[in-house]
């Protein structure tokens, strides 16, 4: 049975850690640069915030989410899974949830 997540309203793992202590959200300080960079283009890229195992826990998700019969799609309230003209890649778009 899948879980209606819409319900909780914090944290249901332990794949993020909370941070609290000040001097662990220092690493992430944008330097002048950056923000003058951000700030004349609009984007800022190469910013590492996830680790590799969280990026393949949340892409394994997202393989799971995208397929038509995943048991948790009714839960949204739109879901188009291949939107895609190319055969060879995946155009998911889901609302709600």
């Amino acid at each position: 049975m899948v879980e209606d997540l819409s319900t909780h309203h914090g944290p249901i793992g332990d794949l993020f850690t909370k941070r609290d202590a000040t001097d662990d959200w220092l690493k992430y300080r944008l330097s002048e640069d950056q923000v003058e960079f951000y700030q004349d283009n609009g984007y800022l890229a190469g910013i590492r915030v996830l680790n590799d195992e969280q990026i393949d826990a949340l892409r394994m998700e997202l393989a799971g989410l995208v397929d038509p019969d995943h048991p948790g799609n009714h839960l949204f309230y739109e879901f188009n899974s291949n939107e895609s003209a190319d055969p060879n890649k995946i155009l998911f778009h889901a609302l709600g949830a």
